[in-house]
This record gives C-alpha cells, structure tokens and sequence, in this order.
C-alpha cells in the first residue's frame, strides 16, 4: 500500500517537471521567434 503512494507521487513529480520544461521550451522557442522576426 505505501509503495503504491511512494509510485503514484513519483509519477506526478514526473509529470509537473514535464509540463514545465515543456512551458519553458515554449517560452524559450517563442523568445527566439520574435528575436528572428525582429532581425529580418
């Protein structure tokens, strides 16, 4: 029973880092969108 707890937090840590390298990544590639338009 407390493994299964220890298993399901791990998942849910795993998936809060997901989504924040994955809003990161956006706002990283979005920066270097606008920076490129900028320069053309």
């Amino acid at each position: 029973m407390n493994k299964q707890k220890t298993i399901g937090n791990l998942q849910r840590w795993l998936w809060i880092d997901y989504v924040y390298l994955y809003l990161q990544y956006s706002l990283l590639s979005q920066h270097v969108v606008s920076c490129s338009v900028r320069h053309i």
